[in-house]
């Protein structure tokens, strides 16, 4: 099994693995515009500290990254942002 002990910095964080899969067709007219709002959305929260790393999977309509928050409710606000 696979353990996970915090490491202790004077500020409670947890770091999730978040992996998005978009599973309705985008159309072609709102792509361009969904692509922009995905580069701000992330700049936004690397800018933070917020976000660690992102990824996409090669081929696929998926993606991936790292995030460090305060709790799975400041996770789930992040992520409500996301525009795809």
């Amino acid at each position: 099994g696979t353990a996970f002990q915090p490491i202790q910095t004077g500020v409670s964080r947890v770091r999730f693995l978040v992996i998005t899969k978009n599973v309705h067709p985008v159309p072609m007219e709102l792509f361009g515009m969904l692509v922009e709002g995905l580069q701000q959305w992330a700049d936004t929260h690397l800018a933070s500290g917020k976000i660690e790393q992102t990824w996409s999977f090669s081929g696929q309509p998926a993606g991936g990254g790292i995030l460090n928050v305060e709790s799975h409710e400041e996770l789930e606000e992040i992520m409500t942002g996301f525009p795809f």
